[in-house]
């Protein structure tokens, strides 16, 4: 019975197009700071990934304690510090598109366009997190040129 309530919550999830505001999207970053969710996805630096920011990936199935599909989340700026506070969510597709509605992003369109690009050469990777773990998708995860 469990497993389907899961799998309910997971199917409406994935049909959850709708941007969030700004607010929406506060609210959710400090859920996950103060559920110790963000404890269950992984930090990947500017270095490893060849992305203008830094990004975060959910390893740990974190995003079923939200209303909404899997996605990443990015940092606003190109910050060396990663700062989980502000992080923008990013929809994993084949279409990646930021989820909230006038974000206060720091970044140039081409940036963006970078991060849309990693997402649709790892979607596959990304969607799988939670099976093959951050170490392996390290190994398979491929870079874009910066």
């Amino acid at each position: 019975m469990e497993n389907l309530k899961l799998f309910e919550k997971v199917l409406a999830q994935s049909q959850d197009n709708e941007k969030m505001t700004a607010e929406e999207n506060q609210k959710e970053n400090l859920q996950l700071i103060e559920t110790e969710s963000i404890l269950e996805m992984s930090v990947l630096r500017k270095f490893e990934t060849g992305l203008p920011v830094n990004i975060w990936v959910d390893e740990g199935n974190a995003y079923l304690q939200s209303d909404h599909s899997k996605r990443i989340k990015i940092q606003p700026d190109k910050s060396d510090h990663p700062n989980s506070r502000n992080m923008i969510p990013v929809c994993i597709s084949d279409d990646p598109q930021i989820m909230v509605k006038n974000p206060n992003l720091h970044l140039s369109q081409y940036d963006i366009d970078l991060i849309k690009e990693f997402i649709k050469l790892n979607k596959d990777l990304l969607l799988n997190l939670n099976k093959i773990g951050i170490v392996e998708f390290s190994k398979q995860m491929k870079k874009v040129n910066n």
